[in-house]
């Protein structure tokens, strides 16, 4: 908010004041929101990661055999890629949202 916006904000009612700040506030939420789902999901595929090697590791070690093996890795290494591009597709929406926010805060 530009420091002609606070003034103005001043001369306003306690009620009106109460709601503008209620909006800030709102703002400011999803904003922390978007940065937090920008700064990425880590987890996500680091959990799947270990899930494929797990599943992979018990099935060598009960001898499960050859083609069985092989098909496990592959559809392991398709999960992992539809989850990382899930991830990165959250982010770079969450990254255009914040864009957007800040052109349009730009504007103001």
């Amino acid at each position: 908010m530009n420091t002609l916006a606070k003034d103005h904000i001043a001369h306003l009612a306690p009620e009106q004041q109460e709601t503008v700040a209620t909006l800030d506030a709102q703002r400011i939420k999803k904003r922390q929101q978007l940065l937090e789902y920008a700064h990425g999901y880590r987890w996500q595929g680091t959990v799947t990661t270990l899930l494929v090697l797990s599943v992979l590791s018990f099935s060598w070690y009960f001898a499960v055999p050859v083609q069985i093996l092989v098909a496990l890795a592959f559809g392991g290494l398709w999960l992992l890629i539809q989850v990382y591009t899930a991830c990165i597709h959250r982010r770079l929406d969450a990254l255009m949202e914040l864009l957007e926010s800040d052109e349009k805060d730009e504007t103001r």
